[in-house]
């Protein structure tokens, strides 16, 4: 899951004098993206995934995901002016709640 902005900041991180960055990840036409290919099944579930991470307080893994691999790569991703270049949103985007049944011992979130 990812979108250029990231992409971009992880060569920059990683290749500090070949690449420059511009604000890109606070671009609302920024948008990410998770590639499944034409499987209905897998987007199904990523989408319950995300769904269920974003609609529960006690789920973190968008968080965590966002603190260990994109938060990381905004150190060395520098404007002329020693600004920090924001790889991305750390807020979770809303995800609707897919059509999708839920099976009677699954636990439902609203």
């Amino acid at each position: 899951m990812t979108t250029d902005a990231a992409i971009l900041g992880g060569y920059k991180a990683r290749y500090k004098d070949k690449y420059d960055h511009w604000d890109l990840g606070l671009d609302k036409t920024e948008a990410w993206g998770v590639s499944v290919g034409a499987n209905a099944a897998l987007r199904d579930l990523v989408n319950i995934t995300l769904y269920r991470s974003w609609k529960d307080p006690k789920d973190a893994r968008w968080e965590q995901a966002y603190e260990k691999n994109i938060l990381p790569e905004t150190v060395p991703n520098k404007t002329a002016d020693g600004k920090p270049v924001p790889l991305a949103r750390p807020q979770q985007p809303v995800t609707a709640r897919p059509r999708v049944r839920e099976l009677p011992w699954e636990e439902v979130v609203p």
